[in-house]
């Protein structure tokens, strides 16, 4: 009896803690879905808690700008979701910015940590399992890469540089099969490269340079996958439309192949200022102004003119230039 009863303790203690409410310690704050929103135009990023309610245009709840970000000409931004670090590139020093913690960022503070030796990132990408930022430099015609940035002391520069021998428009990494996907506007074309986590040399062959068999490729303005199901799916901004590819790693060599599906037409309010796309966890979410994201449910299916299920137009917003979502905090 006395073994079932410190056993009972044991669990409920256990509880206790997981709930946060042991000790009289604060509560864990639960989390509700982050979305950062960066503004060239009034060099800011805007952040919203409750991601799946957002709907209609709405102001922000916290918003990052001011002499102390250092943020002057903002280019991209991601997330670290498992550490809580947001990153924020900017073109004025060549130079990233990190914030700790990213999910109470607010107002006119110093960035924890200054990264270096770029020049213009247009487009980034965080490997949240291995730790990797990379980032597309428009300037420098190359793909930077830290390995390991979380840990890595201000001032340090990229230990891998990837020479595209093009200015590239977008990066994405495959971390499942280990492949870089790298928009190349010169030849209309997303290329791909196998061994993203090793790749640091000038001009590697692609692997693959994928074409679109029905609507040419003009300007690809972003990339984004569903990874575990091989999707890959490609912002086309002088043809406002998302073009998506189904088994996209099986592509080899130079290959014009047809979409799969293709998010399209009026009803969807893309337009000629439409941006980043980013998939996660089955929710689309388009850029589709300078002023306003699309969320599209279902993306694993959706398809032709089809209207988001929600918009949220960012009120204060002049030039939505990139945004992510943490869906830890």
């Amino acid at each position: 009896m006395r073994k079932l009863t410190r056993a009972l303790c044991t669990l409920l203690f256990t509880a206790l803690i997981a709930s946060g409410c042991s000790a009289g310690g604060d509560p864990v704050p639960v989390a509700t879905g982050l979305l950062y929103v960066l503004d060239r135009a009034n060099a800011a990023v805007y952040i919203y808690d409750n991601i799946a309610t957002l709907d209609g245009a709405q102001d922000p709840v916290r918003t990052l700008t001011g002499e102390n970000t250092q943020i002057e000409t903002p280019t991209a931004l991601t997330v670290d979701p498992r550490r809580d670090i947001l990153y924020v590139a900017d073109s004025t020093e060549g130079e990233v910015f990190a914030f700790i913690p990213g999910s109470e960022a607010d107002g006119d503070i110093e960035p924890r940590r200054t990264y270096t030796g770029t020049n213009r990132l247009i487009s980034l990408y965080y490997d949240v399992d291995n730790d990797r930022l990379y980032g597309a430099d428009l300037t420098d015609f190359s793909i930077r890469v830290w390995d390991g940035i979380s840990t890595a002391p201000t001032g340090t520069a990229p230990n891998r540089r990837i020479g595209l021998g093009y200015p590239p428009s977008a990066v994405f990494v495959d971390t499942q099969r280990d492949r870089l996907y790298v928009g190349d506007p010169g030849t209309s074309s997303v290329k791909a490269y196998d061994n993203a986590s090793t790749l640091g040399v000038n001009n590697p062959p692609a692997d693959a340079t994928i074409t679109d068999d029905t609507q040419p490729f003009v300007f690809v303005s972003s990339l984004t996958m569903n990874v575990p199901n091989d999707f890959l799916y490609v912002a086309e901004r002088f043809n406002p439309s998302v073009e998506i590819f189904n088994s996209v790693s099986t592509l080899n060599g130079s290959v014009a192949v047809p979409t799969d599906r293709s998010l399209e037409g009026d009803a969807t309010g893309l337009t000629l200022d439409m941006g980043q796309v980013l998939f996660v966890e089955n929710v689309l979410y388009v850029q589709q102004s300078r002023t306003q994201i699309g969320f599209w449910d279902s993306a694993n299916t959706v398809t032709g003119d089809t209207a988001p299920n929600r918009a949220l137009t960012v009120n204060p917003a002049s030039l939505i230039v990139g945004f992510m979502v943490d869906l830890a905090h």
